[in-house]
């Protein structure tokens, strides 16, 4: 079993934050013609392979690119190829993510539809690459959600002790995730103080233990595979990375959520000065946000922004003198303004207001504006004790596929979670996902680990706790429901199996006949044909489940393609899953759920070049259970047609039956009773 992740996978917050810190990374070009770089990264309990393939000398004419024995880590590089993107292939088992990259050949395309295509290959040799080598890495100070008092901090932590360099990053941790500070220091460090003050606010820690050119392994040059020329001007190197996040507040000891008494709001300020946290003037707690120091006819703001509909309250104050002023706008589907006071309303003492806010995104600022600075020590307004009471009707339709996969033999079982409706429409993405994070899926997308046995697919699913999030990482709303499977065994999945053309079949005819067998009561299949050097789908079908042979089928390129039948069963009741509520037991307010049983056969085939029926060779005839029978070693990826007559002169032929070829030796059988005849075999 390969327990990599066959689904995509969405970036960690880590990897977001790598991309933001691109201008500081330490990069090197060369002359050749292509580079190819394999990172190895260990984060938390997963293992990830990420490819790097870049081209000059010359440039691509359409796109180069690279991918792993099995596919499940790849990258596309050139001019022509404006969606490239490096695949992530996910495990929580390092010598999964090993065998991904050692066990076969990489692939590699120059000029990928092009007329001038070449096709390479080459291997990867990896030595001492374990969980030990690896190890974890765990930031002790700051602890992850802390605030701290001293700025900058000292940051602590522990790792592993085979590397050579440490990189750390601290940045802003909302986007675009400014960088305030960066350092490379040598494997042993366990401690570090950035240079400067950081911003006041939510702040990140990324560090990065990283061995680069890694002397164990050894990538081969990939050779031509017409001809076997090496490829020239290549270079390849292997690095590794062991990392850990994490995020702490910088604000005298408080937040501006946690000095407002509202937990998960974002803030920003701006104006002439920046808003800040103190404790000289508050209403509720021990703190309240003060505006900045401006001068004449300035302003200071400070805004935040919430989903509606829903109310806010708040505390003000407003310490100015005449012509001084404090308002609140709210920047929403129609707009709002409020003036909050003047000097001489309500000026020296907390005051209460309470709005609404309508359906949708909802910019909040605070300004206060000053006419000239002649108030004594404050000459400000102030911000306290935010209560968000949110009215969202929120709303999901889940869905869950049971998957059984079957492959030369091998079997393995997928959970496919997926929301196929929510409400409201989140900023970011909302997202469904298993006890113990196998499993997830969003409104466009669904992954699953692979499953050894379905006993493991169901002990995943009823682990505990799944997590309904809306707007996972935006304003961030969490719901919690559970799965219990009530009857599903292995028979109700049952196998489908590919007759032709068979899992590592070679000399594959173009105008192969597709064979299968599959179960006759689910609701439906689903034939489809990729190739797979390049990946691109030649062809799909949805066909009744009766249906053991695709009809009007594509033809097929030559190469390695891969061909799969997907039996689905709708409406499947052995599961029972309960409603969802949040953190203080709210129940959603809308939830339908739908689950279905799938499976599928896959076969992997190679197609050859100037493909051309072959003759057979009758093997003498032998008695089989009274009756004659003829055999013959068929020839995979063809059908054979059998004739016979009683005349070899005036004939006629009349058909006897016909079967596609498999390799195989096949036998076909006569009652003796028939006439004597003469027989022959027609191959296509």
């Amino acid at each position: 079993m390969n327990p990599l992740c066959n689904v995509s996978h969405r970036l960690p917050r880590s990897y977001r934050l790598l991309a933001a810190l691109a201008s500081v990374s330490i990069t090197t070009t060369c002359a050749a013609g292509v580079d190819f770089e394999l990172k190895l990264w260990h984060g938390y309990n997963y293992y990830y392979g990420d490819a790097r393939l870049t081209a000059s000398s010359p440039s691509p004419v359409t796109y180069h690119r690279v991918e792993s024995p099995n596919g499940l880590i790849w990258q596309n590089a050139g001019s022509d190829n404006t969606g490239s993107s490096s695949s992530l292939s996910e495990t929580t088992d390092v010598a999964a993510l090993v065998n991904e990259i050692t066990n076969g050949t990489w692939a590699l395309t120059l000029n990928v539809g092009d007329a001038s295509e070449q096709h390479y290959a080459f291997s990867i040799d990896l030595s001492g690459v374990d969980s030990a080598l690896l190890g974890d890495a765990v930031i002790t100070a700051p602890l992850q959600g802390a605030s701290v008092a001293s700025n900058p901090p000292t940051i602590e932590w522990t790792g592993p002790t085979s590397f050579p360099t440490i990189n750390i990053y601290v940045s802003l941790e909302d986007f675009p995730y400014t960088l305030q500070d960066y350092e490379t220091l040598p494997g042993a460090a366990t401690s570090w103080t950035p240079s400067v003050v950081l911003e006041q606010g939510s702040q990140s820690i990324l560090l990065t233990y990283d061995s680069y050119n890694y002397a164990g392994a050894t990538i081969g040059t990939p050779t031509n595979l017409v001809g076997g020329a090496s490829l020239a001007g290549w270079t390849a190197n292997l690095d590794l990375s062991t990392y850990v996040y994490s995020d702490f507040n910088v604000q005298g000891g408080l937040a501006f959520d946690e000095a407002v008494e509202m937990p998960g709001l974002s803030w920003t300020t701006g104006g002439g000065e920046d808003w800040f946290v103190q404790s000289n003037e508050y209403n509720v707690g021990v703190s309240a946000l003060q505006s900045g120091a401006v001068g004449y006819n300035g302003s200071s703001w400070i805004e935040t922004s919430v989903q509606g509909p829903g109310t806010l309250t708040f505390d003000w104050n407003l310490l100015a003198d005449a012509d001084d002023y404090f308002s609140l706008s709210v920047s929403n589907l129609y707009g709002e303004y409020e003036e909050l006071g003047y000097y001489g309303y309500d000026s020296g003492f907390w005051d209460y207001r309470e709005i609404s806010l309508e359906e949708g995104q909802n910019l909040l600022r605070w300004t206060f504006y000053n006419d000239d600075p002649t108030a004594g020590s404050y000459d400000a307004a102030f911000l306290d004790n935010v209560v968000l009471d949110i009215a969202i009707d929120y709303e999901a339709e889940f869905s869950i596929t049971i998957e059984r996969v079957d492959q030369g033999g091998s079997s393995h079982y997928l959970v496919f979670p997926n929301l196929t409706y929510s409400y409201p429409v989140p900023v970011t993405v909302n997202e469904v996902v298993s006890p113990n994070g196998l499993c997830s899926g969003g409104d466009s997308s669904s992954s699953s680990l692979n499953f050894a046995t379905l006993q493991d697919a169901i002990d995943e699913i009823e682990a505990g706790d799944w997590i309904l999030y809306f707007d996972r990482y935006g304003s961030g709303n969490e719901f919690y429901f559970t799965v219990s499977v009530d009857a599903l065994a292995t028979n109700d999945l049952p196998v489908v199996s590919i007759t032709n053309p068979a899992h590592g079949a070679t000399g594959v005819s173009t105008n192969t006949v597709f064979t299968w067998s599959g179960p006759a009561d689910f609701d439906s299949a689903f034939a489809l044909v990729r190739h797979a050097n390049p990946g691109y789908t030649i062809g799909f079908s949805t066909l009744p489940a009766s249906a053991t042979t695709w009809t009007n089928a594509p033809s097929l390129p030559e190469g390695t393609n891969m061909f799969s039948v997907t039996y689905t069963r709708g409406n499947f009741t052995g599961l029972t899953i309960s409603h969802p509520e949040d953190a203080s037991f709210n129940p959603l307010f809308s939830w339908a759920t739908y689950a279905e049983l799938s499976s599928l056969g896959r076969s992997t085939f190679q197609t050859a070049a100037g493909f051309v029926p072959a003759p057979v060779t009758l093997l003498p005839p032998i008695a089989a259970g009274g009756n004659l029978a003829l055999s013959f070693v068929s020839q995979s990826g063809t059908t054979h047609f059998i004739y016979y007559t009683t005349n070899l002169v005036t004939g006629p032929w009349m058909d006897a039956t016909n079967f596609p070829g498999n390799g195989t030796t096949n036998l076909v059988t006569f009652p003796a009773t028939n006439a004597a005849a003469y027989f022959k075999v027609e191959t296509q």
